[in-house]
């Protein structure tokens, strides 16, 4: 659906999209992400939304995601080195390097991976000759 088409599905199913949607933002193609101004706004969106006959598929951001929290990770470890020591345990999807407010990176690293599949990840993971903590959520 395109942006302004959201809109009026949200007018006709009575969803108080003015005061509980921050964005609507059109994707390449007939998707669209609408961000909400918290969860529970985007849980009530979500629940609004699944009433409509127009809408395909509605997904919460991160729904299906976890993140995972790695800290001490030494700056030398690129993206594709992370995730190929997540790969036993999980499909990672992306990772974010935390920067401080200088730009200059903390050690922190927060990689998203599949809930589906997931096994269960250690406390420490060995990258290279490095011990590297992981915290999530699970």
């Amino acid at each position: 659906m395109k942006r302004f088409e959201i809109y009026e599905e949200l007018k006709k199913l009575n969803c108080p999209f003015q005061t509980n949607i921050s964005s609507i933002i059109q994707l390449p193609g007939l998707r669209a992400t609408i961000h909400a101004i918290d969860r529970q706004a985007a849980i009530q969106i979500k629940e609004i939304l699944m009433r409509s006959t127009l809408i395909e598929e509605i997904k919460r951001f991160g729904e299906d995601e976890i993140k995972l929290i790695l800290n001490r990770v030494p700056p030398q470890f690129i993206s594709s080195d992370i995730m190929k020591v997540i790969e036993p345990y999980a499909r990672p999807i992306r990772v974010n390097n935390i920067v401080d407010q200088y730009g200059i990176q903390t050690g922190t690293k927060h990689v998203f991976i599949k809930r589906e599949g997931m096994r269960h990840i250690p406390r420490f993971l060995q990258m290279r000759a490095v011990q590297v903590h992981v915290k999530y959520e699970e």
